[in-house]
């Protein structure tokens, strides 16, 4: 049976330091993540990135992290919510300085490396986490949506979200692998990262036409997605973004 594709938008991580690959990708993606200094990039490459998605009308978000740049973000760290919220928020306000004169605002945050997987796997930080944005919407009058990963649970976290007034955006990854439970794989194991492009562009397309990923163990994981995340930082995953806008079948708008 075929089934009408689901529209889904494709987003990116960037300002991480590869601005060849931000300026290849910034044309091909619906959304770009831009990092604030905690895990990868500065005031430049936030700068830059913004510039660029001007330029290619592309909607931005902040991509904020546990400040670790020794390992890009990707260890969970031992710190007290008072930190946390001392460093996201010096990591917004400079996102929102730069966005200002840019006169290009953000629309939504999504969590970078660690941070993004404890939101996931810890309902006492996610809830922490949701009331956090609640009051920088107050404090900045802005409104951010929040994105988060595309789970068996995804209505119950939105649920809470909407309780708050918050709006999510449910994401999956078409260049990581799934386990059954619906987690990503650990960067950690072999094989966590897809590192070929017709894999990922197969990754892509089962989630468009069917709305589910095949996991590591076989099982099909059923999910609801607003965007898809392509790595740049995997060189598959930007051929991949390449063959798919080459293609008279893709839905990339």
């Amino acid at each position: 049976m075929h089934h009408q594709p689901v529209a889904m938008k494709i987003n990116c991580d960037l300002g991480e330091g590869l601005q060849n690959i931000d300026a290849q990708l910034l044309p091909l993606v619906d959304q770009a993540n831009i990092a604030c200094g905690a895990h990868a990039g500065d005031e430049d490459s936030i700068r830059r990135c913004l510039t660029l998605a001007k330029h290619h009308q592309t909607e931005v978000g902040i991509h904020p992290s546990y400040p670790d740049r020794k390992h890009f973000g990707r260890r969970s760290l031992t710190i007290s919510n008072t930190d946390l919220e001392a460093s996201l928020t010096q990591q917004i306000e400079v996102f929102l300085a730069i966005s200002r004169e840019a006169d290009l605002h953000p629309g939504y945050i999504k969590a970078h490396g660690a941070l993004y997987n404890d939101l996931m796997q810890r309902p006492d930080l996610c809830d922490w986490f949701f009331s956090f944005i609640a009051s920088t919407h107050q404090t900045h009058n802005i409104k951010l949506d929040i994105m988060l990963s595309a789970s068996r649970y995804s209505d119950e976290i939105l649920a809470r979200a909407s309780a708050l007034g918050l709006q999510l955006i449910f994401e999956a990854f078409a260049d990581r692998a799934y386990m059954a439970n619906g987690a990503l794989v650990p960067r950690s194991q072999h094989n966590a990262v897809l590192d070929k492009a017709t894999d990922i562009i197969a990754q892509y397309r089962q989630l468009q036409q069917n709305s589910e990923v095949i996991c590591q163990n076989g099982d099909k994981l059923k999910l609801h997605v607003d965007s898809v995340c392509f790595h740049g930082d995997n060189p598959a995953s930007v051929d991949a973004i390449l063959r798919l806008r080459k293609s008279n079948t893709d839905t990339l708008q």
